[in-house]
Protein backbone atom coordinates (compact mmCIF):
# COMPACT_ATOMS: atom_id res chain seq x y z
CA UNK A 1 0.00 0.00 0.00
CA UNK A 2 2.72 2.36 1.45
CA UNK A 3 4.99 1.92 -1.55
CA UNK A 4 1.89 2.35 -4.89
CA UNK A 5 1.24 5.49 -2.89
CA UNK A 6 4.38 6.36 -2.85
CA UNK A 7 5.27 5.35 -6.60
CA UNK A 8 2.18 7.17 -7.95
CA UNK A 9 2.98 10.15 -5.75
CA UNK A 10 7.16 10.53 -6.58
CA UNK A 11 5.98 9.79 -10.70
CA UNK A 12 3.80 13.31 -10.37
CA UNK A 13 6.17 15.24 -8.77
CA UNK A 14 9.43 14.06 -10.66
CA UNK A 15 6.66 14.81 -14.24
CA UNK A 16 5.25 17.82 -13.10
CA UNK A 17 7.58 20.03 -10.27
CA UNK A 18 10.73 18.96 -11.09
CA UNK A 19 11.45 16.98 -8.12
CA UNK A 20 14.18 14.32 -8.12
CA UNK A 21 14.47 11.07 -6.18
CA UNK A 22 16.68 10.17 -3.79
CA UNK A 23 17.79 7.24 -1.76
CA UNK A 24 19.82 6.43 1.45
CA UNK A 25 19.88 4.68 4.86
CA UNK A 26 17.82 6.06 7.66
CA UNK A 27 20.24 6.17 10.67
CA UNK A 28 17.23 5.44 12.93
CA UNK A 29 16.22 2.54 11.94
CA UNK A 30 19.10 1.41 9.34
CA UNK A 31 17.13 1.09 6.46
CA UNK A 32 16.93 2.09 3.00
CA UNK A 33 14.11 4.92 2.01
CA UNK A 34 13.21 7.11 -0.55
CA UNK A 35 12.32 10.67 -0.46
CA UNK A 36 11.31 13.63 -3.31
CA UNK A 37 13.45 16.43 -3.34
CA UNK A 38 13.02 19.68 -5.18
CA UNK A 39 16.27 22.40 -4.33
CA UNK A 40 15.32 25.69 -4.78
CA UNK A 41 17.01 28.74 -4.45
CA UNK A 42 15.25 29.20 -0.16
CA UNK A 43 16.42 25.73 0.27
CA UNK A 44 15.34 22.01 -0.18
CA UNK A 45 11.48 20.82 -0.27
CA UNK A 46 11.46 17.19 1.29
CA UNK A 47 8.19 14.63 0.62
CA UNK A 48 8.86 11.53 1.98
CA UNK A 49 5.48 8.73 2.12
CA UNK A 50 5.38 6.72 5.72
CA UNK A 51 3.08 4.61 7.89
CA UNK A 52 1.35 5.92 11.10
CA UNK A 53 3.55 3.66 13.16
CA UNK A 54 6.66 4.48 11.28
CA UNK A 55 6.37 8.29 11.39
CA UNK A 56 8.13 9.34 13.84
CA UNK A 57 11.53 7.04 12.59
CA UNK A 58 10.68 8.50 9.51
CA UNK A 59 11.22 12.12 9.97
CA UNK A 60 14.09 12.01 12.51
CA UNK A 61 15.76 9.75 9.89
CA UNK A 62 15.08 12.32 7.06
CA UNK A 63 16.01 14.90 9.32
CA UNK A 64 19.28 14.07 9.70
CA UNK A 65 19.40 13.47 5.85
CA UNK A 66 18.41 17.00 5.25
CA UNK A 67 21.13 18.31 7.37
CA UNK A 68 24.03 17.11 5.78
CA UNK A 69 22.54 18.90 2.78
CA UNK A 70 23.63 22.44 4.68
CA UNK A 71 20.76 24.09 3.17
CA UNK A 72 17.29 25.41 4.95
CA UNK A 73 14.76 22.74 4.48
CA UNK A 74 10.94 22.28 4.22
CA UNK A 75 9.59 18.81 4.97
CA UNK A 76 5.92 16.86 3.42
CA UNK A 77 5.11 13.91 5.48
CA UNK A 78 2.29 11.92 3.67
CA UNK A 79 1.07 9.24 6.59
CA UNK A 80 -1.05 6.61 5.60
CA UNK A 81 -3.63 6.50 8.64
CA UNK A 82 -6.48 4.41 9.81
CA UNK A 83 -7.52 7.33 12.25
CA UNK A 84 -10.20 8.86 10.96
CA UNK A 85 -10.10 11.76 13.80
CA UNK A 86 -6.85 12.69 12.78
CA UNK A 87 -3.98 14.73 14.49
CA UNK A 88 -3.88 18.96 15.22
CA UNK A 89 -1.86 19.66 11.87
CA UNK A 90 -0.53 22.67 14.12
CA UNK A 91 1.17 19.77 16.58
CA UNK A 92 4.58 19.37 14.08
CA UNK A 93 7.20 21.52 12.89
CA UNK A 94 6.49 19.81 9.22
CA UNK A 95 3.61 19.39 6.95
CA UNK A 96 1.42 16.64 7.57
CA UNK A 97 -0.23 14.97 5.06
CA UNK A 98 -3.23 12.56 6.26
CA UNK A 99 -4.59 9.65 4.25
CA UNK A 100 -6.75 7.02 5.00
CA UNK A 101 -4.48 3.54 4.03
CA UNK A 102 -7.96 1.87 3.43
CA UNK A 103 -9.22 3.62 0.81
CA UNK A 104 -6.18 6.08 -0.06
CA UNK A 105 -8.60 9.63 0.33
CA UNK A 106 -6.91 12.17 1.73
CA UNK A 107 -8.24 13.30 5.10
CA UNK A 108 -6.11 16.69 6.06
CA UNK A 109 -3.42 18.45 4.89
CA UNK A 110 -1.71 21.76 5.79
CA UNK A 111 -2.57 24.86 3.54
CA UNK A 112 1.49 24.63 1.88
CA UNK A 113 1.08 20.79 1.35
CA UNK A 114 -2.05 21.68 -1.07
CA UNK A 115 -0.06 20.65 -4.25
CA UNK A 116 0.54 17.30 -2.95
CA UNK A 117 -3.19 16.58 -1.44
CA UNK A 118 -3.90 18.10 -5.64
CA UNK A 119 -1.82 15.04 -7.01
CA UNK A 120 -3.37 12.25 -4.57
CA UNK A 121 -6.56 13.32 -5.29
CA UNK A 122 -6.30 13.60 -8.97
CA UNK A 123 -7.94 11.17 -10.14
CA UNK A 124 -11.12 10.95 -7.96
CA UNK A 125 -11.17 15.05 -8.86
CA UNK A 126 -11.07 14.12 -12.80
CA UNK A 127 -14.22 11.96 -12.20
CA UNK A 128 -15.82 14.10 -10.56
CA UNK A 129 -15.65 17.00 -12.88
CA UNK A 130 -16.64 14.95 -15.76
CA UNK A 131 -19.77 12.69 -14.04
CA UNK A 132 -22.08 15.04 -15.65
CA UNK A 133 -22.27 17.91 -18.14
CA UNK A 134 -23.44 21.25 -16.06
CA UNK A 135 -27.16 22.58 -17.42
CA UNK A 136 -25.28 25.83 -18.55
CA UNK A 137 -23.49 23.89 -21.18
CA UNK A 138 -26.69 21.99 -22.06
CA UNK A 139 -28.38 25.54 -22.44
CA UNK A 140 -25.85 26.80 -24.95
CA UNK A 141 -25.57 23.80 -26.60
CA UNK A 142 -29.84 23.59 -27.06
CA UNK A 143 -29.82 27.01 -28.16
CA UNK A 144 -27.00 26.46 -30.47
CA UNK A 145 -28.84 23.32 -31.95
CA UNK A 146 -32.49 24.87 -32.28
CA UNK A 147 -31.38 27.78 -33.89
CA UNK A 148 -29.24 25.13 -36.14
CA UNK A 149 -32.58 23.15 -36.68
CA UNK A 150 -34.82 26.20 -37.75
CA UNK A 151 -32.14 27.65 -40.58
CA UNK A 152 -31.49 24.08 -41.93
CA UNK A 153 -34.91 23.72 -42.19
CA UNK A 154 -35.51 27.60 -43.77
CA UNK A 155 -32.54 26.04 -45.99
CA UNK A 156 -33.80 22.42 -46.75
CA UNK A 157 -30.27 21.41 -46.61
CA UNK A 158 -28.23 20.28 -43.17
CA UNK A 159 -24.63 20.54 -44.73
CA UNK A 160 -24.84 23.69 -46.68
CA UNK A 161 -27.05 26.53 -44.91
CA UNK A 162 -28.23 29.07 -47.41
CA UNK A 163 -26.21 32.34 -46.94
CA UNK A 164 -29.26 34.83 -47.21
CA UNK A 165 -30.86 32.64 -44.53
CA UNK A 166 -27.90 33.20 -42.48
CA UNK A 167 -28.10 36.70 -42.93
CA UNK A 168 -31.39 36.83 -41.81
CA UNK A 169 -30.86 35.00 -38.38
CA UNK A 170 -28.08 37.62 -37.36
CA UNK A 171 -25.11 36.77 -39.21
CA UNK A 172 -21.70 39.04 -38.73
CA UNK A 173 -22.10 41.17 -41.70
CA UNK A 174 -20.07 44.65 -41.78
CA UNK A 175 -22.22 46.71 -43.68
CA UNK A 176 -25.34 45.94 -41.57
CA UNK A 177 -23.47 46.13 -38.05
CA UNK A 178 -21.88 49.65 -39.42
CA UNK A 179 -25.49 50.87 -40.00
CA UNK A 180 -26.74 50.33 -36.26
CA UNK A 181 -27.22 46.31 -35.98
CA UNK A 182 -24.86 45.82 -33.51
CA UNK A 183 -27.29 42.73 -32.40
CA UNK A 184 -24.98 40.97 -34.90
CA UNK A 185 -21.87 41.09 -32.86
CA UNK A 186 -23.67 38.18 -30.58
CA UNK A 187 -26.18 36.26 -32.45
CA UNK A 188 -23.37 34.79 -35.19
CA UNK A 189 -21.91 32.93 -32.21
CA UNK A 190 -25.07 30.81 -32.63
CA UNK A 191 -25.48 30.12 -36.21
CA UNK A 192 -23.46 27.51 -38.19
CA UNK A 193 -22.87 26.86 -41.91
CA UNK A 194 -23.55 22.75 -41.77
CA UNK A 195 -24.16 20.00 -39.52
CA UNK A 196 -20.17 19.55 -39.18
CA UNK A 197 -19.16 23.13 -38.37
CA UNK A 198 -22.02 22.54 -35.45
CA UNK A 199 -20.82 19.19 -34.69
CA UNK A 200 -17.23 20.03 -33.88
CA UNK A 201 -18.03 23.59 -31.95
CA UNK A 202 -20.80 21.63 -29.65
CA UNK A 203 -17.93 18.79 -29.33
CA UNK A 204 -16.06 21.56 -28.11
CA UNK A 205 -18.17 23.08 -25.71
CA UNK A 206 -19.22 19.94 -24.31
CA UNK A 207 -15.19 19.60 -23.40
CA UNK A 208 -14.50 22.88 -22.15
CA UNK A 209 -17.74 23.85 -19.98
CA UNK A 210 -18.05 22.09 -17.15
CA UNK A 211 -14.25 23.09 -15.91
CA UNK A 212 -15.44 26.52 -16.80
CA UNK A 213 -18.19 26.69 -14.57
CA UNK A 214 -16.02 24.60 -12.19
CA UNK A 215 -13.61 27.12 -11.72
CA UNK A 216 -15.37 30.03 -12.36
CA UNK A 217 -19.08 29.24 -11.63
CA UNK A 218 -22.41 29.60 -13.72
CA UNK A 219 -22.59 33.32 -13.95
CA UNK A 220 -18.76 34.06 -14.75
CA UNK A 221 -18.85 30.77 -17.27
CA UNK A 222 -21.87 32.61 -19.38
CA UNK A 223 -20.04 35.86 -18.98
CA UNK A 224 -17.29 34.31 -20.59
CA UNK A 225 -18.95 32.84 -23.15
CA UNK A 226 -21.31 35.68 -24.10
CA UNK A 227 -18.09 38.54 -23.91
CA UNK A 228 -15.96 36.28 -25.82
CA UNK A 229 -18.72 35.74 -28.09
CA UNK A 230 -19.00 39.51 -28.83
CA UNK A 231 -15.07 40.09 -28.80
CA UNK A 232 -14.59 37.38 -31.45
CA UNK A 233 -17.45 39.16 -33.80
CA UNK A 234 -15.74 42.71 -33.31
CA UNK A 235 -12.19 41.84 -34.05
CA UNK A 236 -13.64 39.95 -37.18
CA UNK A 237 -15.69 43.34 -38.09
CA UNK A 238 -12.96 45.25 -38.04
CA UNK A 239 -10.48 42.99 -39.62
CA UNK A 240 -12.34 41.03 -42.25
CA UNK A 241 -15.10 42.01 -44.77
CA UNK A 242 -16.54 38.68 -44.83
CA UNK A 243 -19.92 37.34 -43.47
CA UNK A 244 -18.89 35.37 -40.25
CA UNK A 245 -20.94 32.60 -38.47
CA UNK A 246 -20.13 30.32 -35.80
CA UNK A 247 -19.53 29.46 -31.94
CA UNK A 248 -15.92 29.03 -32.24
CA UNK A 249 -15.25 32.63 -31.73
CA UNK A 250 -16.96 31.58 -28.22
CA UNK A 251 -15.26 28.54 -27.61
CA UNK A 252 -12.05 30.20 -27.86
CA UNK A 253 -12.38 32.80 -25.32
CA UNK A 254 -12.88 29.55 -23.17
CA UNK A 255 -9.79 28.34 -24.25
CA UNK A 256 -8.88 31.54 -23.05
CA UNK A 257 -10.36 31.39 -19.63
CA UNK A 258 -8.76 27.71 -18.95
CA UNK A 259 -5.43 29.22 -19.88
CA UNK A 260 -5.46 31.99 -17.09
CA UNK A 261 -7.05 28.82 -15.11
CA UNK A 262 -4.10 26.53 -15.91
CA UNK A 263 -1.48 29.92 -15.71
CA UNK A 264 -2.88 30.94 -12.01
CA UNK A 265 -3.04 27.57 -10.62
CA UNK A 266 0.39 26.25 -12.07
CA UNK A 267 2.10 26.01 -8.35
CA UNK A 268 -1.26 23.86 -7.12
CA UNK A 269 -2.57 21.67 -9.81
CA UNK A 270 1.03 21.27 -12.08
CA UNK A 271 2.67 22.88 -15.02
CA UNK A 272 1.60 20.04 -17.27
CA UNK A 273 -2.10 21.49 -17.17
CA UNK A 274 -0.74 24.78 -18.84
CA UNK A 275 1.30 22.74 -21.18
CA UNK A 276 -1.87 21.26 -22.52
CA UNK A 277 -3.74 23.97 -22.86
CA UNK A 278 -1.07 25.61 -24.44
CA UNK A 279 -0.73 22.96 -26.81
CA UNK A 280 -4.30 22.87 -27.94
CA UNK A 281 -4.77 26.40 -28.47
CA UNK A 282 -1.77 26.20 -30.95
CA UNK A 283 -2.89 23.33 -32.72
CA UNK A 284 -6.38 24.84 -33.16
CA UNK A 285 -4.52 28.18 -34.28
CA UNK A 286 -1.89 26.27 -36.67
CA UNK A 287 -5.51 24.76 -38.46
CA UNK A 288 -7.45 27.76 -38.49
CA UNK A 289 -4.54 29.24 -40.33
CA UNK A 290 -3.67 26.05 -42.99
CA UNK A 291 -7.71 25.90 -43.95
CA UNK A 292 -9.61 27.69 -45.77
CA UNK A 293 -13.05 29.77 -45.01
CA UNK A 294 -11.77 29.98 -41.41
CA UNK A 295 -12.47 33.53 -39.88
CA UNK A 296 -8.89 33.45 -37.91
CA UNK A 297 -9.64 36.57 -36.61
CA UNK A 298 -12.86 35.87 -34.84
CA UNK A 299 -10.78 33.21 -32.98
CA UNK A 300 -8.04 35.59 -31.98
CA UNK A 301 -10.84 38.23 -30.89
CA UNK A 302 -12.63 35.44 -29.12
CA UNK A 303 -9.59 34.14 -27.21
CA UNK A 304 -8.35 37.31 -25.94
CA UNK A 305 -11.33 38.44 -24.83
CA UNK A 306 -11.89 35.26 -23.08
CA UNK A 307 -8.49 35.46 -21.32
CA UNK A 308 -9.00 38.99 -20.55
CA UNK A 309 -12.30 39.03 -18.84
CA UNK A 310 -11.34 35.22 -17.18
CA UNK A 311 -8.18 37.25 -15.73
CA UNK A 312 -11.03 40.52 -14.56
CA UNK A 313 -13.58 37.94 -12.95
CA UNK A 314 -11.18 35.24 -11.83
CA UNK A 315 -12.77 33.92 -8.68
CA UNK A 316 -11.47 35.18 -5.21
CA UNK A 317 -11.22 31.41 -3.93
CA UNK A 318 -8.64 30.74 -6.04
CA UNK A 319 -6.55 33.54 -5.03
CA UNK A 320 -3.14 33.31 -3.14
Amino acid sequence: MKEKLEKKLFNKLIEYYGFVVEQYINPINSESTWAALKYTKEGVISVICTLEAEEEAEVKGLIQYLYSKNQPFNINVVVLTGETDGYNLQEHNYNRIEVDKYSNKVLRYPQASEFIANILNENSSRRKINKKTSKITLILMAVNIAVFIATAILSKDIFDINTLVLYAFGAKENYAIAHGEYYRLLTAAFLHGGIMHLALNMYALYILGDLIEEVYGKTKYVAIYIISAVASSYLSYRMSPSLSIGASGAIFGLMGAALIYAFKERNSIGKYFLRNILSVIALNVFIGLTMSNIDNYGHFGGLLGGMLISFLLYPSKYKR
